[in-house]
């Protein structure tokens, strides 16, 4: 852990990679969750890889609506990243909060 509070599971999820996420996370016993000192999770993270965003969304306990100090959520982050992938990003953080909600 940095001194920032940004772990190895952060910088993993920023460059993309999933697999040693998963590693991390299922091995390693970090909490998917885990915040930096200004609250941000490693999935706020990794809006810029379409793959490890959707690797974490595929586990259950990954909780999409944690926001930073500044109020934002990983879809707001990926929402700044003006990319194709952003929009990807987006739309599978919009699906899996529509799992959740009663029609």
């Amino acid at each position: 852990v940095r001194i920032d509070g940004t772990t190895v599971l952060h910088w993993a999820a920023q460059n993309g990679h999933h697999s040693c996420c998963e590693w991390l996370v299922d091995v390693g016993q970090i909490d998917i969750n885990t915040p930096n000192n200004i609250k941000q999770t490693p999935l706020m993270y990794a809006v810029g890889s379409l793959e490890t965003v959707s690797w974490f969304l595929s586990r259950e306990e990954c909780d999409i609506d944690l926001v930073d100090d500044e109020r934002m959520s990983a879809f707001q982050h990926a929402s700044q990243e003006r990319s194709a992938v952003a929009v990807a990003v987006m739309d599978m953080l919009m699906r899996r909060a529509s799992v959740g909600t009663v029609a």
